[in-house]
């Protein structure tokens, strides 16, 4: 089952999910790493992109801190997505 809920994920959500993305600008990603972990399960994946280049360090700063890994790495043009995991 696969559904998409547009909105703030905080406002809009509950329960825990295997799959999390945002398709968003840096600022918002790394604002949703405050509290994503509350929607994943144990062995969920968070699925980020719409980050431009000049940015990516910023967001796997903000991503490591929070306790999340790269598990891959995808880039076309200026533009970066980034498969994580929790550690």
């Amino acid at each position: 089952k696969c559904e998409f809920i547009v909105g703030d994920l905080a406002d809009k959500v509950s329960g825990k999910f295997q799959v999390v993305c945002a398709n968003i600008v840096a600022d918002v990603i790394i604002r949703l790493f405050e509290n994503v972990d509350e929607f994943m399960t144990e062995d969920a994946t968070f699925i980020i992109s719409g980050i431009i280049d000049m940015r990516k360090d910023d967001v796997l700063n903000a991503a490591k801190e929070k306790g999340f890994t790269v598990a891959e790495e995808l880039y076309k043009d200026n533009w970066c997505a980034f498969v994580l995991k929790l550690n």
